[in-house]
């Protein structure tokens, strides 16, 4: 390979990424005064061309030189044709069914704001989870890949790229957020189009393809695996789109529907357009006779073993796209997850300081998983078959007349469809070991049996049958519930429309820290005041009695000061701590308890494998160990004192003080009989 020198690759890497730190520290200083909503989001301001650069850099991603030429040596033209289809057209999603979402949500920003109105806050926090799970994924990927990249082009250390772009990228996300990602994702789509119609069209010219090996590699005839790519890649990645909040941000951003509509269509026939030139790599490699090579070499790296054919300069232009692609694709990402956690976990509440040292901290997980991943296309496969179980029961509740479907539905039909997934694996393979294994497609997507396809059928009928057995279930339950308490069956009734306010705060509301929180507390008077309070009091002789005609209707119905909301710790209130801390507080109180659930459940864990574990399950007669005894009717008391404890109005028969010397019961009768039969007997 012409490869470049050891300066001249260095030069081209980090002036690349110099030449984006410089631009996203000038534009971060420009908007220096935004608030923190501006960090967060960027509503109604984007037109049509910007969005397309937008969706394009995020759309991409250094990822695509592995995966596109891998997948065009595998399934050929028709794999290639389809993968790039599906990877393109679900960015026309965002440009018809955004309008939709932005009606019925106008003052979010991501899909989970939606899914927190319409289904409640449980679901919400399930899809959360999920999005900030897939965006990790994506980030560890992305990061993984250009390792890979970087040390196939130039025989450099690739960790050493990896730092400098989470540096790069952590500097100047922190400072502006997500208009500084969307600025930036500008210049850096620009860039990334231009640079690979320059390299498609060097590689095209300088490649010298041998007709011979086009007909005999088969990869211009149709394949069962293409034939079944038609409806995995669809699923997989039309589904797996709704998880990726920067596509959300952006279409959130969009000045007008029409603008939005624009831009989805130019960044789907671009994207589409880009990715099949890159995936053509894959057959060229093929058609020239460098791949597979001898030995033979995966077909994830048919790109680079292309580019040892060709000249020195053509491969620095690669670096500088690479860099260009990863930037573009990490930094929106970086930005997507810390507004989705502001908005999901904290409710914008943060301090704009917190959020910036949050895309601090969270550069060190992803980076340090980056560098142990697995494969990239498992990385994304794990994320997409978790997204093809969840979103179509999500997506019901887009449609008006089906009101009636609910959270608990989403939650159960989406986790029912990874359990499906499991079912058909044990069924198919005839072991639990491997069903378990094909939620993770470790045979990967590429395999010649029907495991794959399997397991995208599976995930998402399985979620909708789940789904509606959820409905079923809880629809007779309230049915039953109406006709004991005796009140009306209102299951079916239609909601009353929710008001954003309620979910996002009041639409005047600003999101700059500086605001005071919307929370009236009385002023607790310190000890001097109230002893001089009492020093200047009238003896109590001297009072007057109450003038009881003072007592108004008007006075009587003054409205009186709310107390402090459950987010907001009353000893935190009371002492006057700023609002800021009040979240980190919460979260303290809440870590405190892990210890004691923790040893509650080893306790809960050894009782229950003493009760159902035992060698003599099922044998009234079996042997049970002094030990055994001991723990059991240790825990079981422990139980009991603890309800007794917890309410007063349960009383402890005198026959329990018989169960105690069951540690020593004759014939090794299980304590639990005996248990039994002792607080059965009453007083």
């Amino acid at each position: 390979m012409g490869q470049p020198s050891y300066q001249a690759s260095n030069a081209l890497i980090y002036l690349t990424y110099g030449a984006f730190l410089a631009t996203g520290v000038w534009i971060a200083w420009v908007w220096r005064g935004q608030s923190k909503k501006d960090f967060l989001a960027n509503n109604r301001t984007q037109k049509a061309i910007p969005l397309a650069l937008n969706f394009i850099a995020s759309a991409l991603g250094s990822g695509i030189l592995f995966t596109y030429p891998e997948i065009a040596t595998i399934a050929g033209v028709q794999g290639l044709v389809v993968y790039a289809l599906s990877s393109s057209l679900p960015l026309l999603a965002f440009g018809f069914l955004g309008p939709i979402i932005r009606r019925k949500c106008p003052e979010g920003f991501v899909l989970t704001e939606w899914t927190r109105q319409r289904y409640g806050v449980i679901a919400a926090l399930y899809l959360s989870i999920l999005t900030l799970i897939t965006l990790f994924i994506y980030m560890v990927a992305e990061l993984s890949a250009l390792q890979q990249i970087i040390n196939a082009l130039t025989g450099l250390n690739g960790l050493w790229a990896v730092i400098a772009q989470c540096i790069v990228t952590t500097i100047y996300t922190s400072l502006g957020g997500f208009r500084i990602s969307f600025m930036t994702d500008n210049i850096q789509g620009t860039m990334v189009v231009g640079l690979i119609l320059i390299g498609v069209i060097t590689i095209g010219v300088e490649t010298k393809v041998d007709r011979n090996l086009v007909d005999s590699s088969n990869l211009l005839n149709a394949s069962m695996l293409g034939w079944q790519l038609i409806y995995i890649l669809p699923v997989a990645i039309g589904t797996n789109v709704f998880f990726i909040s920067g596509f959300w941000l952006r279409t959130f951003a969009s000045k007008t529907d029409r603008d939005l509509r624009i831009g989805t269509s130019i960044a789907t026939v671009t994207v589409a357009i880009i990715l099949t030139l890159v995936g053509v790599s894959g057959l060229l490699a093929a058609w020239t006779g460098v791949w597979p090579g001898d030995p033979p070499q995966a077909g994830s790296i048919a790109f680079f073993l292309l580019l040892e054919q060709l000249p020195a300069w053509v491969v620095g232009i690669v670096i500088v796209m690479t860099v260009s692609l990863s930037t573009a694709a990490f930094d929106s990402l970086q930005s997507a997850m810390v507004s989705t956690g502001s908005n999901d976990l904290f409710r914008n509440r943060l301090n704009l300081w917190w959020i910036r040292l949050a895309v601090v901290l969270l550069i060190f997980p992803v980076a340090v998983v980056a560098l142990k991943s697995p494969s990239i296309l498992q990385i994304y496969l794990v994320s997409d078959l978790v997204s093809a179980s969840s979103i179509p029961v999500l997506v019901i509740g887009l449609s008006r007349k089906c009101y009636w479907w609910r959270g608990f539905e989403v939650v159960v039909g989406g986790l029912g469809g990874l359990l499906t997934v499991f079912i058909f694996g044990t069924i198919y393979y005839g072991n639990a070991k491997d069903g378990a294994n094909l939620l993770v497609l470790e045979q990967s997507l590429y395999v010649d049996d029907w495991s794959a396809f399997g397991a995208f059928v599976a995930a998402p009928i399985g979620g909708l049958l789940w789904g509606f057995g959820a409905f079923t279930m809880r629809i007779s339950v309230q049915w039953m519930l109406a006709k004991v308490r005796g009140h009306r069956f209102d299951a079916f009734d239609r909601p009353p429309a929710a008001d954003p306010s309620f979910f996002t705060g009041p639409r005047e509301r600003s999101f700059d820290e500086n605001e005071p929180e919307p929370v009236t507390v009385a002023k607790t008077p310190s000890l001097r005041d109230a002893a001089a309070q009492v020093a200047s009091s009238p003896p109590l002789a001297s009072l007057d009695p109450p003038n009881y005609d003072d007592l108004t209707p008007a006075a009587a119905t003054a409205p009186k000061t709310p107390p402090p909301p459950a987010l907001h710790p009353r000893i935190a209130v009371l002492l006057g701590v700023s609002t800021s801390w009040h979240v980190p507080l919460l979260l303290a109180r809440a870590l405190s308890t892990a210890p004691a659930m923790w040893w509650g459940l080893r306790c809960a864990f050894t009782f229950l494998g003493d009760l159902l574990l035992s060698d003599g399950m099922g044998d009234p007669g079996g042997q049970w160990t002094v030990e055994k005894r001991f723990r059991v009717t240790e825990v079981f008391l422990a139980i009991l004192w603890r309800k007794a404890k917890m309410n007063p109005s349960v009383r402890l028969p005198r026959t329990f003080l018989i169960s105690l010397p069951i540690v020593s019961c004759p014939g090794g009768e299980p304590p639990t009989s005996r248990l039994t039969d002792s607080l059965w007997q009453g007083d």
